[in-house]
């Protein structure tokens, strides 16, 4: 059983979302729709929108894929800027990261393919 912690906290000029994918035959699949995965929703510590574990099965060998969405740094805004929103909302810094079940049950990166 593998289990993933999915979440959203506040962060400096925004928030950070963490997801997970896992690798299907067809494609793609988030963590929390893959067959008979388990939610568990989580209460929210200091600083947490909301946090869930999802745990799957999952044979060794297969590719999941760890989603961070944070916002990109701009310059300073203070607090009235950012909730009334009299400045544009920056875009968002993703970073993806290969990860492969080993045969031992852990999540190991995958090393960077370059193309």
């Amino acid at each position: 059983m593998v289990e993933l912690i999915e979440s959203e906290s506040v962060v400096a000029q925004g928030s950070s979302v963490v997801t997970y994918r896992i690798r299907s035959a067809t494609g793609w699949i988030a963590a929390m729709d893959w067959p008979k995965a388990t939610v568990e929703h989580r209460e929210p510590g200091p600083g947490t929108v909301w946090q869930r574990q999802i745990s799957v099965r999952l044979v060794p060998g297969t590719l999941l894929e760890r989603i961070v969405s944070q916002p990109r740094r701009q310059g300073r805004a203070d607090t009235l800027d950012y909730l009334f929103g009299s400045r544009p909302l920056g875009q968002r810094r993703v970073v993806r990261t290969a990860l492969r079940l080993s045969d031992s049950g852990r999540l190991v990166t995958e090393p960077q393919s370059r193309k």
